[in-house]
């Protein structure tokens, strides 16, 4: 390929790394037993959608440290970035309770409901459960086989790719550290309000922004084989654009439609999540209207009435108008540190134009 993929192009062709990754995978496991081949499906259901942002951002990086424009190891990479966001995703889903995901049954749901088919032993939820599990496990592995083998194709000396391998294993435990963080956040009461918003920030970083483009750039940028130095300024970059990334996430979380995020209205209101946008929001509105707002966030359940009601709190609060500005704020923060780095134009150009899909999404 002489020149730059198109979006689309790129898109694909991260698509296609990762399923040639899923098809040897899922040969290997049927070679152990057949019933464990069909185990990798939901994986191959996950990774067939979605926008490839976090592959994107790798990539570009990687052409704007010098690496070529069809260079197998990069898309290799890619892959890695987005079997490890099924994962997480798969896991969060657990956590969370989630039925859908981008408006299919969850990966915990479809195996729950093929149990029920089957009339299968046991409690189908649990096995569900299990089963989720399992294949959030199965499917981080494979994203370090996918790194693993990026570092090899790139031909990298024994400490760059132990570098590579090292800083995405450092991405995995933040998120790690981050979920966990979230899960305190929703069940911990003895924190005051001031507290509570500093530990919506800090999951903000661990648990999205770190692997929504921290990492990606700098993991470009590192296979790439650049200075520290660039490796560490990209990083600096993506810091505040995987936090406003997070941030319009929140908001959609809220107020987002349906039909567009493919996850049911209000998801985040149901799922009683202590963001930044419920955390500012909480603190701005009176006694009443916070015990109320507070009141809905442990119901579990919400109707639809009790959801636009929240939201009429917390639009109220002006906690919508709060994080609207700091999504400006940092997303403008992160296209002047990108401006200011002595990178080639097209890169540069590719990576500006991300930042914008990230922050302005509706889904």
């Amino acid at each position: 390929m002489s020149d730059a993929p198109s979006t689309i192009e790129l898109r694909q062709m991260v698509t296609d790394a990762v399923q040639a990754r899923l098809t040897a995978a899922r040969d290997d496991a049927a070679a152990l037993d057949p019933a464990t081949g069909d185990f990798l499906d939901q994986v191959k259901q996950l990774t067939e959608g979605g926008k490839k942002l976090r592959a994107a951002l790798a990539y570009w990086a990687f052409r704007a440290c010098g690496g070529a424009v069809d260079d197998p190891a990069i898309f290799e990479l890619c892959a890695a970035l987005e079997l490890f966001q099924a994962s997480a995703l798969f896991h969060d889903d657990l956590i969370d309770q989630s039925d859908t995901r981008r408006g299919l049954p969850s990966a915990h749901q479809a195996f729950a409901t093929q149990h029920r088919a089957g009339n299968w032993r046991g409690e189908a939820p649990q096995y569900g459960l299990s089963a989720g599990i399992l294949l959030g496990d199965l499917t981080q592995a494979l994203a370090f086989d996918a790194v693993a083998h990026a570092a090899e194709l790139a031909q990298l000396p024994a400490p760059h790719a132990l570098a590579l391998i090292g800083e995405f294993s450092a991405m995995v435990r933040t998120v790690a550290l981050g979920q966990y963080l979230d899960l305190l956040a929703e069940n911990q009461t003895s924190l005051d309000g001031s507290a509570r918003l500093a530990r919506a920030q800090q999951v903000l970083y661990a648990k999205s922004a770190s692997y929504s483009a921290e990492y990606p750039l700098r993991l470009g940028a590192i296979l790439a084989g650049a200075h520290p130095v660039l490796a560490d300024e990209l990083s600096c970059v993506g810091v505040p654009l995987g936090q406003a990334f997070q941030l319009r996430d929140d908001l959609l979380g809220v107020f987002g439609d349906p039909a567009v995020t493919g996850k049911p209205a209000g998801d985040d209101l149901v799922s009683g999540k202590r963001t930044v946008l419920i955390e500012l929001a909480l603190r701005n509105l009176d006694d009443l209207h916070a015990r109320v707002l507070e009141g809905l966030l442990k119901r579990g359940s919400l109707s639809a009435a009790q959801i636009d009601q929240a939201r009429l709190s917390i639009g109220r609060s002006g906690a919508v108008t709060a994080v609207e500005q700091m999504l400006a704020d940092l997303t403008a923060d992160a296209l002047t540190r990108l401006d200011s780095l002595d990178l080639p134009a097209e890169p540069k150009q590719q990576l500006q134009e991300i930042a914008a899909a990230m922050t302005t999404r509706v889904a």
